[in-house]
């Protein structure tokens, strides 16, 4: 950007719906954004710097039904200097207004930066994230987010305002991911290695025959003589085999019914 094109001070005041006035540089915001270019270049009214049209000499364009803060945001984000490391997005409605008000205004730029950012929020509202990346077909976001909902228990997940934006496919195509992810996860668990038996204290050799994993280790239970279950401490070889059943036939429901913990 050639900035001897650019005045030094502002050279228009944009006025919000709720009278919070900016004062903002034409040049910058009409390589920002179309609709404001073509603004500037319209015949503009000879009016008196007492004019309510003017103020401090400068020309004021009122921008009806915008809200102030959410101007101050945009505004903020078409200068060269903007950093959002220093002024963050803090909260996933605000994510939906700037990028609402930069979507009607056209700047592409501003629209690009934040079309891959709704995941600053994945973890904390994955289902929204999910829902907003689905409309503005942004995969990575969008998977980024559904990882997320794994930490969400199913029976947990809530009516939220964007889901009247996305199809019945896309939900149950969410739901399926999610029920594909426990099973997958309890599945880890159900095909156990040996180093996890020798954790417990015993050592199972698995049935090639029947292909079974360790929840079918009884002997008794699965009638095959080729699967060998070594136990490390002959007296409590009950209580230990029984433990582990227990305990990782309940992993297995919690996987399923929470695939992922939350960071």
């Amino acid at each position: 950007m050639d900035h001897r094109l650019m005045n030094e001070v502002p050279d228009v005041i944009l006025r919000s719906g709720d009278g919070q006035e900016y004062k903002a540089h034409k040049y910058l915001l009409s390589l920002a954004s179309p609709v404001f270019s073509t603004m500037f270049t319209l015949p503009q009214g000879s009016e008196s710097p007492s004019s309510p049209s003017n103020r401090d000499g400068l020309p004021v364009v009122d921008m009806l039904g915008d809200n102030g803060k959410v101007l101050q945001r945009l505004l903020e984000m078409c200068n060269p200097t903007y950093l959002h490391e220093e002024k963050p997005v803090k909260t996933l409605d605000e994510w939906k207004e700037v990028f609402a008000m930069a979507q009607k205004f056209e700047m592409k730029g501003v629209g690009y930066y934040l079309r891959r950012n709704p995941g600053w929020f994945a973890e904390k509202e994955p289902l929204r994230v999910v829902s907003l990346a689905v409309q503005s077909k942004n995969a990575a976001i969008a998977r980024k987010a559904a990882s997320s909902c794994l930490a969400v228990p199913f029976k947990d997940w809530k009516v939220f305002p964007e889901m009247e934006s996305i199809t019945g496919g896309d939900l149950q195509g969410l739901h399926n991911y999610y029920i594909k992810c426990g099973e997958s996860a309890a599945a880890i668990v159900k095909t156990c290695d040996e180093r996890l038996c020798h954790c417990v204290g015993f050592h199972c050799v698995e049935c090639a025959a029947s292909n079974r994993s360790f929840s079918h280790w009884d002997t008794a239970a699965v009638g095959c003589t080729e699967y060998d279950v070594e136990l490390e401490d002959q007296e409590h070889s009950g209580a230990i085999r029984l433990w582990w059943w227990q305990y990782a036939e309940g992993l297995c429901r919690a996987l399923e019914e929470k695939p992922k913990e939350k960071r």
